[in-house]
């Protein structure tokens, strides 16, 4: 089992004695002589460098080395090797120190062991504007590593690397870094039931850097990896390796252009070999400060882990943790906003059917690649895939997602089962517990957002921290029959609104930018009424919806902040409403039987004509100072009370300005207008009828 590839690539002067964890080694040849067989060894790993890399690294070669002997064991000294990087954002050259490996035979001729010193000193060198300049140095203090592979296979089975310390240099840039002791290691341990496990370690302690470009400096106390992996048949797992490495080679993996649909194949017989696998990657005591030594920031622990179980049975799982703990940074850095000093995101999905899941891969991977495939054949393939998706009856958790601040805190928990495709839909729960709720508007969220927080501390139930500290729960639940509820509460017209019929009076509730009108007045209005503290400003906000909900609760109704028709009704305020509605209509009618028809053409003493359309008691009209190239034109729209007509204007494209405003006009007589106020540089003044 090798060892994660961004370690391969941090510690490129290392691949020389990782070589047997990047590909099979030669098979065993008695005939060839131990001495020959070993540099074909070492002949067989530099050839498969550039597959094994990506075809990023490839080896160049190195001083002509001799093979000794000494004891039971055989010696290469490898110096001056040379590796040509080639990629779309680097190119130069690696130049190695002197590498000594020794090669052991052990029990009996089946298992050999590598065991490398490492070189003190490599050197990145790329163009420069003279020509070859070093890029990078890295040096290594008694660094060693070590492989165990099995002769017939040349399979790896155990992998060791150490260093005492070490540091990179950058001299184009200043940058630097050195580190205290390194350790990796992994294996391939056989079980007794011919199964397998294996663990993998990385961690690196006392990192010091300083980067003159950002004029900073640190220390990282220690880095750290723990993997976990393990299956029920080894000699599967064995099979798998060997595939991989031939189709490598091949140009299969790591190819510029990789044969996809072989890597599938290959990949699709892991759940004969791979039952479970876990990573755990941990960042500690890292400090920030200035190149002056100000304190930038700090880091105490950042973690990563995931852990998927069961890939070999009927059901998978997996489970994704990653988090921060004491993180500090000064005001300047964050922007004003309060550094969360915890952030913990633990998530998880249970009761993955592996039947359905293989099917569901089947169905996804079903055209091959590169083809095309027709209209009908993708919608059917759909088809299948929604199918084969319905069957899922996955279970999601959610263990902790949660922050702190100084002043706030959140942490939310729940699970939802089932899929909204199956027949049996699906549920979902969880309870949100907040610590200085008071605070959130400190963390400058979204102002829609905002605006429900008062309405968010109604719905709540307050409860007591072991501290006395208030703490203030939710509980959130959906399903397919019930959208989402709130400790209970249906709130779903948060969201979307409901359809309503034709004379239903307006469904209030927090939208943004807020809702204004008389009848949100009307609202706020009752409330008062009903002794429930509320602004009497005709704006349905955050209080507003608040104090709807504090009415809610005392009626026993959903205590949700809209005012729906349940709610209207207990106001008394929905046949006031429907009555004023009627009264309205008949006043209408009254007045636009009293009020003269101005649909027609007048002229005006600004020199335009214009054109206007009287519905009811709404006018429009369309006014040009030309009908030829006009110098100005502009359109209006507006209302008709009494003797007084209102309108909004502006200017259109027609013309060559670009003005609007607010006109208003009294009705002198029917075949007169004068203006009372005007804004936005409107000319005329007095209009006179043309025609009807």
């Amino acid at each position: 089992m090798k060892a994660p590839r961004q370690f391969q690539l941090a510690f490129l002067a290392l691949v020389l004695a990782l070589a047997p964890t990047l590909a099979p080694a030669a098979p065993s040849q008695a005939q060839s002589g131990e001495r020959a067989l070993f540099k074909a060894e070492i002949q067989h790993f530099t050839a498969d460098l550039a597959p094994n890399l990506g075809r990023v690294v490839k080896w160049e070669g190195s001083e002509p080395y001799e093979i000794r002997r000494e004891g039971n064991a055989l010696v290469a000294v490898i110096r001056h090797a040379r590796l040509a990087v080639e990629s779309r954002y680097l190119s130069g050259e690696i130049i190695l120190g002197p590498i000594a490996i020794r090669r052991t035979v052990q029990s009996g001729g089946k298992i050999i062991d590598l065991a490398a010193q490492l070189p003190s000193e490599i050197t990145f060198q790329g163009p420069g504007p003279t020509g070859p300049q070093v890029l990078a140095k890295i040096a290594l203090k008694d660094a060693k590593a070590d492989a165990v592979i099995e002769a017939q296979s040349g399979l790896t089975r155990a992998t060791s690397l150490s260093a005492a310390a070490g540091g990179v240099a950058l001299p184009t840039t200043g940058a630097s870094a050195h580190f205290g002791p390194l350790s990796m290691a992994s294996k391939i341990i056989a079980e007794p039931n011919g199964g397998w496990r294996g663990p993998a370690h990385f961690e690196l302690k006392r990192v010091e850097f300083v980067l003159p470009m950002g004029a900073a400096g640190g220390i990282i106390d220690r880095i750290a990896y723990e993997g976990t992996s393990a299956g029920t048949n080894l000699a599967a797992l064995d099979k798998l390796r060997i595939a991989l490495g031939k189709l490598r080679k091949k140009g299969g993996a790591g190819a510029s252009k990789p044969n996809l649909p072989a890597l599938f194949a290959v990949l699709r017989t892991l759940p004969q070999v791979l039952g479970s696998v876990g990573a755990d990657f941990v960042v500690e005591g890292v400090t920030v400060r200035s190149t002056k030594g100000e304190p930038i920031g700090s880091l105490k622990k950042a973690e990563f882990a995931v852990k998927v179980a069961g890939l070999d049975r009927k059901v998978t799982s997996v489970r994704l943790t990653l988090g921060e703990q004491g993180l500090t940074a000064p005001p300047a850095l964050a922007h004003g906003a309060p550094v969360p000093k915890r952030i913990a995101i633990d998530l998880g999905v249970q009761n993955l059917n592996n039947k359905v899941l293989r099917a569901v891969l089947d169905e996804a991977t079903a055209t091959p690649l590169g083809g095309r495939a027709s209209q009908k054949q993708k919608q059917k393939e759909r088809q299948q895939l929604l199918s084969a998706a319905a069957k899922f009856e996955p279970v999601f958790r959610v263990y902790d997602i949660g922050f702190d601040t100084k002043k706030v805190g959140a942490d939310f928990s729940g699970q939802a089962s089932g899929s909204p495709f199956g027949p049996k839909g699906y549920t979902a729960s969880g309870d949100v517990v907040v610590r200085g709720f008071d605070a959130i508007a400190s963390l400058h969220p979204p102002a829609r957002f905002i605006q429900y927080l008062p309405l968010l501390r109604t719905i709540a139930i307050a409860e007591k921290a072991p501290d006395g500290t208030e703490r203030l729960r939710f509980h959130l639940a959906s399903g397919m029959k019930q959208q989402i509820t709130i400790n209970g509460n249906d709130v779903h017209a948060w969201f979307a609104a409901p359809a309503q019929k034709p004379g239903q009076p307006r469904l209030l509730r927090l939208v943004y930018p807020p809702m204004k009108g008389a009848d949100v007045k009307r609202v706020q209005d009752a409330l008062a009424a009903a002794k429930i503290s509320v602004p009497e400003n005709g704006t349905y906000g955050g209080t507003t919806a608040a104090a709807v909900a504090r009415f809610q609760k005392e009626k026993g109704l959903n205590v949700s902040g809209v005012v729906d028709e349940a709610t209207g009704k207990k106001l008394g305020i929905e046949k006031a409403a429907i009555q004023k509605k009627a009264d309205m209509g008949a006043q209408f009618a009254q007045i636009a039987a009293a009020l003269p028809d101005l649909s027609g053409r007048w002229t005006c003493d600004d020199g335009g004509t214009y054109y206007l359309r009287q519905v009811g008691n709404a006018v429009w009209w369309y006014g040009e100072s030309s009908s030829n190239s006009p110098r100005w034109s502009n359109v209006a729209h507006g209302s008709y009370e009494g003797r007084r007509l209102r309108l909004d204007w502006a200017d259109v494209p027609k013309g060559q300005t670009s003005s609007s405003g607010i006109l208003v006009l009294s009705v002198v007589s029917p075949d007169k207008l004068e203006a009372t106020s005007k804004t936005g540089g409107f000319g005329g003044s007095v209009w006179t009828r043309a025609a009807r």
